[in-house]
Parts: C-alpha cells; structure tokens; sequence
C-alpha cells in the first residue's frame, strides 16, 4: 500500500491509502463509508452504537465514516 503525503508545511503528514489501477485513491475512511452503507441496506436503520459494534472497525473511524455520508446526503442521522 502506498502512502500519499498531504501538504503540511515542513512535516507532511502520512494517510494510509492505495491507489487502483484506474487512478482513483481508496483511503480506509472510504472503505468505513462504504461498509456502513452495505450494512444500513441490509439490515436497514441502525443506531451509531448498533453500526460500532456491527462493523469491525474502531469506533472513531465508524463515527467520521458516519459524518461524512450525512455530510454528502447519503445518510440522514436523528438525534434521540
């Protein structure tokens, strides 16, 4: 896997990301987005602690993966 260094002044920051053949990056939060949205279509409504512990992927990154799809209009959140 190759790592793409973010603009950042003298220290760059590293994030972990692949690239496919085709050019397109793949970062690990995409792949987050993309297993909460296969989750929520087949298994429908979901709670954020139900996502967390559905999804073997550490909580923060469920959380932002979350923020993200609610940011793009993919998913609409509800607070109780």
């Amino acid at each position: 896997m190759d790592a793409i260094a973010l603009a950042g002044g003298e220290s760059a920051q590293q994030t972990d990301a692949t690239r496919r053949p085709d050019g397109a990056v793949v970062t690990l939060l995409g792949l987050v987005e993309g297993e909460v949205l296969t989750h929520l279509e087949e298994h429908g409504t979901a709670t954020l602690r139900g996502l967390i512990r559905a999804l073997d992927w550490p909580a923060p990154f469920v959380t932002m993966g979350i923020g993200a799809l609610i940011r793009h209009g993919l998913v609409k959140g509800v607070r109780h």
